[in-house]
């Protein structure tokens, strides 16, 4: 039964979050799919991170907006997860691609929505990232994520051969998700767990989407999800899966 399991921001059990090192993980544990998120310094380059503050995954504080380029590549994201990661950088693009190409990764970028609303910024990532995709094995499949609708439709018109996903929260249930995700283009819906019910993974699935859940961190509940016809999970715990859902 092969299923989409995303290593959410890498093996981040294993390694620290959104770095080299917990990518390279993933294929020493078999793992295929890797998700992680873009955003982008002060002036203007893309950046690997999840949060828009330093704090939790660094040994910076304040927001990483506020950065530039030559500032972030003296921050520490390896040593808050333990001494053997100490001096352990924030990725650039290019090094992740690297990592995609060399141990045959596929990815699913997630861009930051709180772009969206500003449209200077918006496009300059999009348009960075998407000349950065020329650098991918085309043999790689890549899947483009974010809350924000407008997000994807805007980065569809520069790569429209590129698969995107509407992401939603618990808290948006009451939305129409097909709706939404058919105006903005998108091939998947990715949905937060809770909440989440088999009559809405089988309407999702019913109208032609993909659906891909986070974050889930327990086997049972992977394997309810996927009874119930979802495509994928995003968990922290990827390395715990057993072999047939990956192969």
């Amino acid at each position: 039964m092969t299923k989409q399991i995303f290593a959410h921001r890498g093996l981040s059990r294993l390694a620290p979050e959104n770095t080299l090192a917990a990518y390279r993980e993933l294929k020493k544990h078999g793992v295929k799919w890797l998700e992680t998120d873009l955003d982008l310094t002060q002036d203007g380059d893309i950046v690997i991170l999840h949060d828009a503050d330093l704090d939790r995954t660094t040994d910076h504080s304040g927001s990483v907006h506020e950065l530039t380029h030559d500032e972030l590549v003296k921050v520490d994201a390896g040593s808050w997860f333990s001494d053997a990661f100490i001096g352990e950088p924030l990725p650039t693009l290019a090094q992740v691609i690297q990592v995609i190409n060399a141990d045959q990764l596929n990815v699913n970028f997630e861009l930051k929505a709180h772009l969206a609303g500003d449209p200077v910024r918006r496009d300059q990532l999009i348009r960075q990232f998407s000349a950065a995709l020329a650098g991918v094995n085309p043999a790689s499949q890549i899947l483009v994520s974010s809350f924000s609708p407008e997000m994807l439709t805007r980065f569809s018109a520069v790569q429209p051969a590129i698969k995107t996903a509407v992401l939603f929260k618990k808290e948006q249930l009451a939305q129409d998700w097909i709706a939404i995700a058919q105006k903005a283009g998108a091939s998947a819906v990715h949905p937060e767990v809770g909440g989440l019910t088999k009559d809405r993974v089988r309407a999702l699935k019913a109208a032609g989407l993909a659906v891909n859940v986070w974050t889930v961190n327990s086997l049972s509940k992977a394997n309810q999800l996927f009874n119930w016809g979802a495509d994928g999970v995003f968990t922290d715990i990827s390395q715990d899966f057993p072999s047939r859902y990956l192969n």
